[in-house]
Protein backbone atom coordinates (compact mmCIF):
# COMPACT_ATOMS: atom_id res chain seq x y z
CA UNK A 1 0.00 0.00 0.00
CA UNK A 2 2.97 2.40 0.40
CA UNK A 3 3.71 2.17 -3.09
CA UNK A 4 -0.30 3.18 -3.99
CA UNK A 5 0.03 6.06 -1.63
CA UNK A 6 3.08 7.66 -3.10
CA UNK A 7 1.25 7.22 -6.48
CA UNK A 8 -1.60 8.74 -5.35
CA UNK A 9 0.34 12.00 -3.87
CA UNK A 10 2.71 12.33 -7.10
CA UNK A 11 0.45 14.48 -9.01
CA UNK A 12 0.36 16.91 -7.11
CA UNK A 13 3.81 18.18 -8.65
CA UNK A 14 2.26 20.67 -11.15
CA UNK A 15 3.59 23.85 -12.95
CA UNK A 16 1.40 26.46 -13.85
CA UNK A 17 1.63 25.91 -17.55
CA UNK A 18 -0.77 24.54 -20.72
CA UNK A 19 -1.06 20.76 -21.51
CA UNK A 20 -1.54 19.27 -24.76
CA UNK A 21 -4.58 17.41 -25.82
CA UNK A 22 -5.48 16.14 -28.81
CA UNK A 23 -8.22 16.49 -31.56
CA UNK A 24 -10.81 19.36 -31.59
CA UNK A 25 -12.36 21.20 -28.10
CA UNK A 26 -15.62 19.99 -30.30
CA UNK A 27 -14.59 16.36 -30.86
CA UNK A 28 -16.61 14.14 -29.09
CA UNK A 29 -14.92 11.26 -26.57
CA UNK A 30 -16.15 8.25 -25.71
CA UNK A 31 -13.26 6.41 -24.76
CA UNK A 32 -13.64 6.61 -20.92
CA UNK A 33 -15.95 4.29 -18.84
CA UNK A 34 -18.65 6.48 -18.10
CA UNK A 35 -21.45 5.87 -15.30
CA UNK A 36 -24.57 5.40 -18.46
CA UNK A 37 -27.19 6.32 -15.88
CA UNK A 38 -30.76 6.10 -16.52
CA UNK A 39 -33.12 8.08 -17.07
CA UNK A 40 -34.08 9.65 -13.43
CA UNK A 41 -38.33 10.32 -15.13
CA UNK A 42 -39.12 7.03 -13.67
CA UNK A 43 -37.37 7.76 -10.10
CA UNK A 44 -39.80 8.98 -8.01
CA UNK A 45 -40.12 12.01 -6.14
CA UNK A 46 -36.86 13.33 -4.34
CA UNK A 47 -36.85 12.62 -0.73
CA UNK A 48 -36.97 15.77 1.90
CA UNK A 49 -33.37 17.14 2.13
CA UNK A 50 -35.23 18.64 5.39
CA UNK A 51 -35.58 14.98 7.68
CA UNK A 52 -33.44 15.05 10.03
CA UNK A 53 -32.63 11.70 9.86
CA UNK A 54 -32.00 10.46 6.12
CA UNK A 55 -32.09 6.58 5.54
CA UNK A 56 -29.80 6.55 2.20
CA UNK A 57 -26.92 8.08 4.93
CA UNK A 58 -26.70 3.95 5.36
CA UNK A 59 -25.58 2.82 2.20
CA UNK A 60 -22.58 5.32 2.41
CA UNK A 61 -20.64 4.56 5.58
CA UNK A 62 -17.38 5.38 6.43
CA UNK A 63 -16.76 2.90 8.83
CA UNK A 64 -17.24 -0.35 7.36
CA UNK A 65 -17.53 -2.38 4.72
CA UNK A 66 -21.04 -2.93 2.84
CA UNK A 67 -22.13 -6.38 2.61
CA UNK A 68 -23.97 -6.84 -0.79
CA UNK A 69 -25.70 -10.48 -1.59
CA UNK A 70 -27.91 -10.75 -4.56
CA UNK A 71 -29.55 -13.86 -5.59
CA UNK A 72 -31.01 -14.55 -9.30
CA UNK A 73 -31.92 -17.29 -11.86
CA UNK A 74 -28.54 -18.75 -12.47
CA UNK A 75 -29.37 -18.38 -15.80
CA UNK A 76 -30.27 -14.88 -15.72
CA UNK A 77 -26.98 -14.23 -14.22
CA UNK A 78 -24.96 -16.16 -17.16
CA UNK A 79 -26.60 -13.93 -19.35
CA UNK A 80 -25.76 -10.62 -18.17
CA UNK A 81 -22.11 -11.39 -17.37
CA UNK A 82 -22.04 -12.31 -21.40
CA UNK A 83 -23.86 -9.11 -22.59
CA UNK A 84 -21.58 -7.31 -24.71
CA UNK A 85 -20.94 -3.41 -24.51
CA UNK A 86 -23.40 -1.51 -26.16
CA UNK A 87 -22.60 0.56 -29.18
CA UNK A 88 -22.85 4.26 -29.14
CA UNK A 89 -26.37 3.36 -31.27
CA UNK A 90 -27.86 2.41 -27.88
CA UNK A 91 -27.62 5.21 -26.58
CA UNK A 92 -30.38 8.45 -26.71
CA UNK A 93 -28.97 12.40 -27.21
CA UNK A 94 -29.52 14.92 -27.64
CA UNK A 95 -29.36 14.03 -32.04
CA UNK A 96 -30.97 10.79 -32.15
CA UNK A 97 -32.87 8.78 -30.36
CA UNK A 98 -31.62 4.63 -30.06
CA UNK A 99 -31.41 2.27 -32.97
CA UNK A 100 -30.22 -0.49 -30.62
CA UNK A 101 -31.20 -1.99 -27.45
CA UNK A 102 -28.75 -1.84 -24.05
CA UNK A 103 -28.08 -3.38 -21.52
CA UNK A 104 -30.83 -5.84 -20.36
CA UNK A 105 -32.78 -5.76 -16.47
CA UNK A 106 -33.18 -9.06 -15.10
CA UNK A 107 -35.10 -9.96 -11.94
CA UNK A 108 -33.30 -10.52 -8.41
CA UNK A 109 -33.13 -10.35 -4.78
CA UNK A 110 -30.55 -7.72 -2.90
CA UNK A 111 -29.35 -7.60 0.54
CA UNK A 112 -27.52 -4.88 1.76
CA UNK A 113 -26.12 -5.30 5.85
CA UNK A 114 -29.72 -7.49 6.31
CA UNK A 115 -31.86 -5.52 4.53
CA UNK A 116 -33.58 -7.47 1.98
CA UNK A 117 -35.56 -5.91 -1.36
CA UNK A 118 -37.14 -8.37 -3.46
CA UNK A 119 -37.95 -7.77 -7.20
CA UNK A 120 -35.16 -5.61 -8.15
CA UNK A 121 -33.59 -5.02 -11.21
CA UNK A 122 -30.06 -6.03 -11.99
CA UNK A 123 -27.98 -4.75 -15.11
CA UNK A 124 -24.66 -4.66 -16.38
CA UNK A 125 -23.40 -1.28 -16.77
CA UNK A 126 -20.39 1.02 -17.89
CA UNK A 127 -18.19 0.59 -20.86
CA UNK A 128 -14.23 -1.41 -21.50
CA UNK A 129 -13.32 -2.82 -17.67
CA UNK A 130 -16.84 -1.93 -15.81
CA UNK A 131 -18.04 -4.33 -18.69
CA UNK A 132 -16.33 -7.38 -17.75
CA UNK A 133 -17.93 -11.16 -17.93
CA UNK A 134 -16.14 -12.38 -14.82
CA UNK A 135 -17.00 -8.98 -12.08
CA UNK A 136 -19.29 -6.61 -14.39
CA UNK A 137 -19.60 -3.19 -12.76
CA UNK A 138 -23.74 -3.54 -12.12
CA UNK A 139 -26.70 -1.14 -11.99
CA UNK A 140 -29.32 -2.13 -9.62
CA UNK A 141 -33.07 -0.51 -10.32
CA UNK A 142 -35.28 -1.44 -7.44
CA UNK A 143 -38.51 -0.26 -9.09
CA UNK A 144 -37.86 -1.93 -12.66
CA UNK A 145 -40.52 -4.43 -11.66
CA UNK A 146 -42.39 -3.06 -8.62
CA UNK A 147 -43.25 1.03 -9.33
CA UNK A 148 -42.01 3.57 -6.70
CA UNK A 149 -39.81 0.91 -4.98
CA UNK A 150 -36.81 2.14 -3.50
CA UNK A 151 -33.69 0.82 -1.28
CA UNK A 152 -33.29 3.00 2.00
CA UNK A 153 -35.04 5.37 0.38
CA UNK A 154 -32.41 5.68 -2.77
CA UNK A 155 -34.02 4.42 -6.40
CA UNK A 156 -30.54 3.29 -7.94
CA UNK A 157 -27.57 1.70 -7.02
CA UNK A 158 -24.29 2.31 -8.86
CA UNK A 159 -21.45 -1.00 -7.85
CA UNK A 160 -18.32 -0.12 -9.51
CA UNK A 161 -15.69 -3.26 -10.03
CA UNK A 162 -12.59 -1.15 -9.95
CA UNK A 163 -11.33 -2.54 -12.83
CA UNK A 164 -9.14 0.76 -13.38
CA UNK A 165 -8.71 1.48 -10.18
CA UNK A 166 -5.75 -0.69 -8.48
CA UNK A 167 -5.93 1.43 -5.30
CA UNK A 168 -9.44 0.64 -4.43
CA UNK A 169 -9.93 3.71 -3.18
CA UNK A 170 -9.52 6.84 -6.18
CA UNK A 171 -13.20 6.52 -6.09
CA UNK A 172 -14.50 7.49 -2.60
CA UNK A 173 -11.71 9.73 -2.12
CA UNK A 174 -11.53 11.69 -5.23
CA UNK A 175 -15.80 12.04 -4.64
CA UNK A 176 -14.80 13.19 -1.17
CA UNK A 177 -12.32 15.59 -2.26
CA UNK A 178 -14.42 17.42 -4.57
CA UNK A 179 -17.19 17.31 -2.09
CA UNK A 180 -14.77 19.49 -0.06
CA UNK A 181 -13.56 21.67 -2.51
CA UNK A 182 -18.02 23.17 -2.42
CA UNK A 183 -18.75 21.07 -5.55
CA UNK A 184 -21.74 18.58 -5.98
CA UNK A 185 -20.51 15.00 -6.15
CA UNK A 186 -21.70 11.30 -5.44
CA UNK A 187 -20.96 10.05 -1.93
CA UNK A 188 -19.31 6.46 -2.29
CA UNK A 189 -18.31 3.53 -0.10
CA UNK A 190 -17.27 -0.13 -0.57
CA UNK A 191 -19.11 -3.20 -0.62
CA UNK A 192 -18.30 -6.55 -0.65
CA UNK A 193 -20.47 -8.20 -3.49
CA UNK A 194 -21.57 -12.06 -3.67
CA UNK A 195 -23.74 -12.93 -6.41
CA UNK A 196 -25.44 -16.44 -5.62
CA UNK A 197 -22.77 -17.14 -3.78
CA UNK A 198 -20.02 -16.24 -5.69
CA UNK A 199 -17.24 -13.65 -4.02
CA UNK A 200 -17.01 -10.99 -6.95
CA UNK A 201 -14.57 -9.22 -4.14
CA UNK A 202 -14.82 -5.22 -3.11
CA UNK A 203 -17.01 -2.58 -5.57
CA UNK A 204 -17.34 0.80 -4.92
CA UNK A 205 -20.79 1.75 -4.02
CA UNK A 206 -21.13 5.63 -5.96
CA UNK A 207 -24.37 7.34 -5.08
CA UNK A 208 -26.44 7.84 -8.59
CA UNK A 209 -27.10 10.93 -9.96
CA UNK A 210 -30.53 10.86 -9.44
CA UNK A 211 -32.91 13.12 -7.95
CA UNK A 212 -32.51 12.08 -4.35
CA UNK A 213 -28.63 13.08 -5.06
CA UNK A 214 -29.40 16.53 -6.65
CA UNK A 215 -31.69 17.39 -3.71
CA UNK A 216 -29.03 17.33 -1.71
CA UNK A 217 -27.29 19.97 -3.53
CA UNK A 218 -29.73 22.11 -4.95
CA UNK A 219 -32.85 24.01 -3.86
CA UNK A 220 -34.86 22.35 -6.69
CA UNK A 221 -33.27 19.13 -8.36
CA UNK A 222 -35.89 18.67 -10.81
CA UNK A 223 -34.30 20.24 -14.01
CA UNK A 224 -32.65 19.06 -16.78
CA UNK A 225 -29.66 16.80 -16.17
CA UNK A 226 -26.88 15.62 -19.53
CA UNK A 227 -24.34 12.61 -19.04
CA UNK A 228 -21.19 13.33 -21.28
CA UNK A 229 -20.43 13.01 -24.98
CA UNK A 230 -20.91 16.50 -26.59
CA UNK A 231 -19.07 20.08 -25.77
CA UNK A 232 -20.20 23.42 -26.02
CA UNK A 233 -19.19 24.40 -29.34
CA UNK A 234 -21.48 24.87 -32.56
CA UNK A 235 -23.15 21.41 -33.41
CA UNK A 236 -21.21 19.85 -30.51
CA UNK A 237 -24.33 19.78 -28.35
CA UNK A 238 -25.68 17.14 -29.66
CA UNK A 239 -24.15 14.57 -28.48
CA UNK A 240 -24.74 15.04 -24.69
CA UNK A 241 -26.98 12.71 -23.27
CA UNK A 242 -30.04 13.95 -21.76
CA UNK A 243 -31.51 12.01 -18.54
CA UNK A 244 -34.59 13.65 -18.33
CA UNK A 245 -37.72 13.38 -21.46
CA UNK A 246 -35.39 10.93 -23.00
CA UNK A 247 -38.29 10.05 -25.62
CA UNK A 248 -38.92 13.30 -26.59
CA UNK A 249 -35.30 15.21 -25.29
CA UNK A 250 -35.19 18.99 -24.88
CA UNK A 251 -32.32 20.39 -25.13
CA UNK A 252 -32.41 23.81 -25.51
CA UNK A 253 -30.98 24.87 -22.70
CA UNK A 254 -27.22 24.19 -23.61
CA UNK A 255 -27.66 26.32 -26.53
CA UNK A 256 -26.53 29.70 -24.47
CA UNK A 257 -23.41 28.55 -22.78
CA UNK A 258 -22.25 27.94 -26.64
CA UNK A 259 -23.65 31.18 -27.86
CA UNK A 260 -21.81 33.11 -24.15
CA UNK A 261 -18.77 31.27 -25.79
CA UNK A 262 -18.32 32.83 -28.56
CA UNK A 263 -18.63 36.29 -26.83
CA UNK A 264 -15.52 38.97 -27.25
CA UNK A 265 -13.09 38.54 -25.07
CA UNK A 266 -14.18 41.52 -22.91
CA UNK A 267 -17.73 40.20 -22.46
CA UNK A 268 -16.79 36.44 -21.82
CA UNK A 269 -16.75 36.51 -18.00
CA UNK A 270 -19.91 38.58 -17.43
CA UNK A 271 -21.88 36.40 -19.94
CA UNK A 272 -21.21 32.88 -19.82
CA UNK A 273 -21.47 33.43 -16.10
CA UNK A 274 -25.21 34.55 -16.52
CA UNK A 275 -25.62 30.85 -17.78
CA UNK A 276 -23.24 28.53 -15.86
CA UNK A 277 -22.01 28.54 -12.39
CA UNK A 278 -18.73 30.00 -13.27
CA UNK A 279 -16.88 30.27 -10.10
CA UNK A 280 -17.89 26.26 -9.74
CA UNK A 281 -16.49 25.61 -12.93
CA UNK A 282 -13.22 26.84 -12.12
CA UNK A 283 -12.94 24.95 -8.80
CA UNK A 284 -14.00 22.02 -10.75
CA UNK A 285 -11.87 22.48 -13.62
CA UNK A 286 -9.19 22.93 -10.57
CA UNK A 287 -10.18 19.43 -8.90
CA UNK A 288 -10.24 17.81 -12.15
CA UNK A 289 -6.70 19.21 -12.61
CA UNK A 290 -5.31 18.30 -9.02
CA UNK A 291 -6.54 14.73 -9.21
CA UNK A 292 -5.09 14.13 -11.90
CA UNK A 293 -8.51 13.46 -13.25
CA UNK A 294 -7.24 12.99 -17.15
CA UNK A 295 -9.88 11.50 -18.44
CA UNK A 296 -12.47 14.12 -17.17
CA UNK A 297 -14.16 16.95 -18.81
CA UNK A 298 -11.45 19.34 -19.06
CA UNK A 299 -9.00 17.11 -20.47
CA UNK A 300 -10.60 14.68 -22.05
CA UNK A 301 -14.52 16.27 -22.91
CA UNK A 302 -15.58 12.83 -21.03
CA UNK A 303 -16.82 11.38 -17.38
CA UNK A 304 -19.49 14.73 -16.35
CA UNK A 305 -22.52 15.37 -15.61
CA UNK A 306 -23.87 18.76 -16.10
CA UNK A 307 -27.40 19.81 -14.85
CA UNK A 308 -29.55 22.81 -15.43
CA UNK A 309 -30.66 24.11 -12.15
CA UNK A 310 -34.33 26.14 -12.96
CA UNK A 311 -33.80 27.86 -9.53
CA UNK A 312 -30.35 29.70 -10.83
CA UNK A 313 -31.06 29.59 -14.24
CA UNK A 314 -27.40 28.22 -14.30
CA UNK A 315 -25.62 25.01 -15.83
CA UNK A 316 -23.39 22.89 -13.11
CA UNK A 317 -20.68 20.48 -14.20
CA UNK A 318 -20.31 17.43 -11.66
CA UNK A 319 -18.04 14.71 -11.45
CA UNK A 320 -18.44 11.07 -12.92
CA UNK A 321 -16.48 8.10 -14.02
CA UNK A 322 -13.41 8.91 -11.64
CA UNK A 323 -12.25 5.64 -11.39
CA UNK A 324 -8.95 6.75 -12.75
CA UNK A 325 -7.48 9.08 -10.69
CA UNK A 326 -4.20 9.86 -9.46
CA UNK A 327 -2.73 7.53 -12.63
CA UNK A 328 -0.14 10.51 -13.15
CA UNK A 329 -0.70 9.28 -16.95
CA UNK A 330 0.62 12.12 -18.88
CA UNK A 331 -0.94 12.46 -22.38
CA UNK A 332 2.12 14.82 -23.70
CA UNK A 333 5.44 15.65 -22.39
CA UNK A 334 3.93 19.04 -21.05
CA UNK A 335 3.57 19.73 -17.23
CA UNK A 336 -0.18 18.80 -16.41
CA UNK A 337 -1.00 21.79 -14.25
CA UNK A 338 -3.33 22.64 -17.14
CA UNK A 339 -6.23 20.19 -18.40
CA UNK A 340 -7.83 22.60 -21.63
CA UNK A 341 -9.27 20.32 -24.07
CA UNK A 342 -12.37 21.19 -23.14
CA UNK A 343 -14.39 23.77 -24.71
CA UNK A 344 -15.23 25.52 -22.34
CA UNK A 345 -11.46 25.18 -20.52
CA UNK A 346 -10.16 25.78 -23.45
CA UNK A 347 -11.54 29.25 -24.18
CA UNK A 348 -11.20 30.22 -20.42
CA UNK A 349 -7.38 29.73 -20.34
CA UNK A 350 -7.38 31.44 -23.78
CA UNK A 351 -8.24 34.44 -22.04
CA UNK A 352 -5.90 36.75 -19.72
CA UNK A 353 -8.84 37.92 -17.61
CA UNK A 354 -10.70 34.40 -17.64
CA UNK A 355 -7.12 32.15 -17.12
CA UNK A 356 -6.30 34.64 -13.77
CA UNK A 357 -9.55 33.10 -11.96
CA UNK A 358 -8.79 29.78 -13.04
CA UNK A 359 -5.24 29.89 -11.63
CA UNK A 360 -6.83 31.71 -8.47
CA UNK A 361 -9.14 28.55 -7.93
CA UNK A 362 -6.22 26.42 -8.69
CA UNK A 363 -4.21 28.02 -5.77
CA UNK A 364 -7.07 27.86 -3.40
CA UNK A 365 -7.94 24.58 -3.54
CA UNK A 366 -3.96 23.51 -3.15
CA UNK A 367 -4.23 26.04 -0.16
CA UNK A 368 -7.32 24.67 1.58
CA UNK A 369 -8.48 21.25 -0.19
CA UNK A 370 -5.29 19.26 -1.21
CA UNK A 371 -3.88 18.74 2.36
CA UNK A 372 -1.02 15.92 2.16
CA UNK A 373 -0.90 15.08 5.49
CA UNK A 374 -4.62 14.52 5.97
CA UNK A 375 -4.58 12.73 2.77
CA UNK A 376 -2.00 10.21 3.60
CA UNK A 377 -3.95 9.37 6.89
CA UNK A 378 -7.04 8.80 5.17
CA UNK A 379 -5.22 6.53 2.71
CA UNK A 380 -3.78 4.70 5.97
CA UNK A 381 -7.50 4.91 7.43
CA UNK A 382 -8.81 2.99 3.56
CA UNK A 383 -5.92 0.41 3.92
CA UNK A 384 -7.01 -0.72 7.41
CA UNK A 385 -10.80 -1.07 6.64
CA UNK A 386 -10.24 -2.90 3.03
CA UNK A 387 -6.99 -4.78 3.97
CA UNK A 388 -8.58 -7.46 5.77
CA UNK A 389 -11.16 -8.34 1.92
CA UNK A 390 -8.58 -6.86 -0.21
CA UNK A 391 -5.11 -8.71 1.01
CA UNK A 392 -6.33 -11.56 3.49
CA UNK A 393 -2.84 -13.46 2.99
CA UNK A 394 -1.10 -10.46 4.34
CA UNK A 395 0.75 -10.17 1.04
CA UNK A 396 0.71 -6.65 0.94
CA UNK A 397 -0.46 -6.27 -2.48
CA UNK A 398 -4.26 -5.36 -2.64
CA UNK A 399 -6.67 -6.73 -4.90
CA UNK A 400 -10.58 -6.22 -5.63
CA UNK A 401 -10.64 -10.00 -5.56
Amino acid sequence: MKNRRSRLIMPLLLALTFSACTGDPGRENTTGDAGDVDNIDDAGDAGNVNNQIDPTEALYPRDRVLEVTLVMSPADWAALRAQPRPTDAAKTTCSRQPTEPGYTYFPATITIDGLTVANVGVRKKGNLGSASSARPGLRVKPHEYVPGQRIAGLSALTLNNNHQDDTLVSQCLGYELFRSAGLPASRCAFAHVTVNGEDLGIYSNVETIREEMLARHFTDPTGRLYESGGDFVPGGTGGFEPKVDETAPDCSDLTPVVTALAAPDAELATRLGAVLDLPRFFRFWAMEVVTDHWDGYANNRNNFFIYHDPTSDQMHFLPWGIDALFSGRQRSTRPLSVFACGALAWRLYDVPDTRAMYLAALRDVLDNVWDAPVLLAELDRLEALLRPLADPAGTGEFSAR
